[in-house]
């Protein structure tokens, strides 16, 4: 319930019982922090039109001062629980530089920000901040923010940030999406959300959006330490960075997500990079393009488990997953990796963009394999679903590994060289269980499999079917091992 003041008096006036305050706003905010403090229930703040923070002679920009404000910005303290709608205005700090006292709204206590009826093109929001922490909205530690169909930062109005451009998240603080967007927001890392020993959930009864945002990490998402908890109909897409993690990018921390992470950009990991931590996806990855490799995901450090389909994501190489040295990634039920570096051509057919790994490369890190599929999957010169270098070691205990040969029409964009559906340059190749299986021709020794002179295959199960060469000689060099090619001794 809504608190609405007992003694009216001629500066409030009463809509459908809610509190609309007609003075000016410092006031009234000021006045419904304090009432939610003495009264220590929800109060609920109508924005009437456009509030836009005070400029002083030296460009230092302040909504007021009083209980309700923190150096300048808009505060909710402990202890206060408010509701803020912005219907379709904005509160826009206007804040040329960076400072640390930058942003728009600091919460220390409880704040949910919505926008009446919530109709996109109507939707109000948060913007102007500039500041080393959430240039938006700032969580300070054990505060409680809940975002419902407004927008922090929008087009043309950004906030900007050293950390969590958009919102930034303090420790044992909560941030939970149940509608609206972060977007069109600046930060070093994290150009949406920087989550600092807190935690974030996107429990979207509608969509709820992590867009449009750029950094140099982490464009949509920094987990620096805390938690992402599962939830339900989120979006974090078209956001772009300079460096790793176009959508997301996770430092520590535990990341369990229900999300679509899709038409994001990175220099590497397009739509996930994990340095570290332990990580889950579940849902989607798709269509996110890396100018490096892991166009969906690339793991650095920690471990992550796919329980997601990852697909039609690009990179130079690895367009689907790049495992590297000290990481491990786990496929399981779930888990459908396919169409990674292709362009289609015509109807279902499909031509290979990258040279190596259109699936996955493992180049030193681990890649376990308990379940799912890598389909459709072809490279021009190695490793056509599978590629494992520097010591990696691949084990396959189920799933299957299928269509990744290409069809003697395509030949001229085929497999070549060495791997139709795996190859194992330099590493170990455990198989346990599953099927690998090809469709048509390959272009390739080792149609199935190619075991380099540095790698090892060791088959306890399974089976391995349907792979044909594709041509009697590649250069000087004969093209056979339909099934399997051992290089080495």
């Amino acid at each position: 319930d809504y608190f609405v003041a007992d003694q009216l008096g001629s500066d409030v006036e009463i809509r459908d019982y809610e509190l609309y305050l007609k003075v000016d706003f410092a006031t009234a905010w000021n006045e419904t922090v304090q009432e939610s403090l003495d009264t220590k229930s929800k109060v609920k703040f109508t924005l009437l039109e456009d509030w836009y923070a005070d400029n002083d002679a030296d460009f230092e920009t302040s909504f007021g001062t009083g209980a309700g404000f923190k150096d300048g910005a808009l505060y909710v303290p402990s202890g206060a629980d408010i509701v803020l709608d912005v219907q379709s205005f904005v509160i826009n700090r206007n804040k040329p530089t960076r400072t640390e006292d930058g942003s728009v709204v600091r919460v220390s206590g409880a704040l949910e920000i919505t926008s009446g009826s919530g109709i996109l093109a109507n939707r109000g929001g948060i913007v102007g901040g500039n500041a080393v922490k959430g240039g938006g909205v700032f969580v300070e530690d054990g505060g409680n923010f809940v975002l419902a169909n407004a927008e922090i930062g929008m087009e043309n109005y950004p906030n900007s940030a050293t950390l969590g451009g958009g919102v930034y998240v303090g420790v044992n603080a909560v941030f939970i999406i149940t509608g609206g967007s972060v977007g069109y927001n600046t930060a070093e890392k994290g150009g949406g959300v920087y989550i600092d020993g807190g935690s974030f959930t996107m429990e979207c009864h509608k969509n709820g959006y992590v867009q449009h945002n750029s950094a140099t990490d982490g464009a949509g998402l920094y987990l620096n330490d805390g938690t992402v908890g599962e939830g339900i109909n989120g979006f974090i897409s078209q956001n772009t960075a300079t460096g790793n993690g176009g959508g997301v990018y996770i430092a520590d921390g535990v990341y369990n997500m229900r999300s679509m992470l899709q038409n994001n950009k990175a220099s590497n990991g397009a739509g996930i990079y994990v340095a570290g931590g332990s990580a889950r996806q579940k849902y989607i990855i798709d269509t996110n393009t890396a100018t490096g490799n892991g166009g969906g995901v690339y793991v650095a450090g920690g471990e992550f488990t796919a329980e997601c389909r990852i697909s039609e994501n690009k990179a130079n190489s690895a367009a689907g997953i790049y495992v590297a040295d000290g990481a491990k990634l786990i496929s399981v039920d779930g888990a459908d990796i396919n169409t990674n570096g292709m362009v289609r051509t015509s109807g279902a057919s499909f031509r290979p963009e990258v040279s190596i790994a259109s699936g996955v490369w493992v180049a030193g890190g681990e890649f376990v394999m308990e379940g799912g599929n890598i389909y459709n999957s072809s490279a021009r010169l190695h490793g056509g679903a599978v590629y494992v270098t520097d010591g990696g070691v691949f084990t396959m205990k189920g799933g299957e590994i299928t269509r990744c040969g290409i069809s003697e029409s395509a030949s001229a964009n085929g497999v070549k060289f060495y791997g139709g559906a795996v190859e194992i340059s330099e590493g170990k190749f455990i198989f346990e269980n599953g099927l690998i299986s090809g469709a048509g021709r390959s272009f390739t020794n080792g149609a199935g499999v190619f075991i380099g002179e540095n790698a090892s295959f060791t088959m306890n199960g399974g089976e391995i079917t349907g792979f044909k060469n594709g041509a009697s000689t590649d250069g000087d060099e004969t093209i056979s091992g339909a099934g399997v090619f051992l290089k080495g001794t």
